[in-house]
Order: C-alpha cells, then sequence, then structure tokens
C-alpha cells in the first residue's frame, strides 16, 4: 500500500491528476519501484480529492514542469528559476 501525500503543485486536466516530485524524495523511488500512488489533493476553492492507482512518469519532463508551475505560481517561490527541474511530472 503506497503512502498518502499532499500535494501543491497539481494540474487536473481531462479524467488525469498530474503531480510531481523531486528525483530525491522517497515519493519518486517508491513511484519508480512499483508506480503504485495515493495522492490527497486541494484546489484554490479548498475542494479536496483523494486517488489512489498506478502513476505514469511523463516524457516531455520540460513542458509538463512548466505547464504545472503556471497552474501553480506559488512553486516558484520553492523552485525558483530552472531549479524546478530537478522535478519529475507524473500522472
Amino acid at each position: 500500500m503506497p503512502e498518502v501525500y499532499v500535494f501543491f503543485s497539481v494540474l487536473f486536466e481531462g479524467v488525469k491528476v498530474y503531480f510531481c516530485t523531486a528525483r530525491d524524495k522517497d515519493f519518486y523511488a517508491q513511484l519508480m519501484r512499483d508506480g503504485n500512488v495515493a495522492v490527497t489533493g486541494m484546489n484554490r476553492e479548498y475542494q479536496m480529492i483523494r486517488l489512489s492507482g498506478k502513476a505514469h512518469r511523463l516524457d516531455d519532463q520540460k513542458l509538463w514542469i512548466d505547464r504545472i508551475f503556471a497552474e501553480n505560481p506559488s512553486m516558484n517561490n520553492v523552485y525558483p528559476d530552472d531549479s524546478r527541474y530537478v522535478l519529475e511530472p507524473f500522472y
């Protein structure tokens, strides 16, 4: 059973949820090991959702990280400029 993580950098598009995590995090290692994920998210209106399933890493890393950051501009305070590219995107 995967751990449950709270994300501030989530992108909802259609029926998919996109998120990212840094390559040096335990969560990244877990995703690469077995792909199982349970994610809790909250939007600006304080609506929350919890999902579980298999995560898939996205190939076009910079494109997806930039899209996630465009929807979550406060992430620029945590990962300014190109430092954001230590993150890997998943759906």
